[in-house]
């Protein structure tokens, strides 16, 4: 089943201000002109694209990706909020923290979704 990211527009807004900045730092595109990912991060001009629609088999690719986390925590992505909260925290982490790689913002993403 697809995710469509459009209707927790609203929800992502607030997470984003959470973190001081702005709801247009966040712009849903309807694709990455052929790139196999779902989001995009410009760290500089403080932007994160995120696709308007996530498919299953996109989704598969983010949890395999996840594999070295617990089980624990990555079992709270199976539902969609969690997941697409977890994807916007990962971007807001590169932007600020921008010298953190892929995995030390998914940490840090899965620490914000607890508090």
């Amino acid at each position: 089943m697809e995710l469509n990211v459009e209707a927790y527009r609203g929800r992502l807004d607030e997470v984003l201000q959470k973190h001081g900045l702005p709801a247009a730092s966040l712009e849903l595109v309807d694709d990455f002109g052929g790139e196999a990912r779902v989001t995009k991060c410009f760290k500089i001009q403080k932007k994160i694209c995120l696709k308007k629609v996530i498919t299953e088999e996109e989704r598969g690719w983010i949890l395999a990706w996840l594999y070295q986390f617990e089980e624990d925590q990555t079992g709270l992505l199976k539902d969609d909020w969690t997941f697409l909260k977890h994807t916007l925290l990962r971007e807001i982490c590169h932007i600020l923290y921008r010298y953190k790689d892929d995995y030390e913002c998914a940490k840090w993403a899965f620490y914000e979704l607890k508090g």
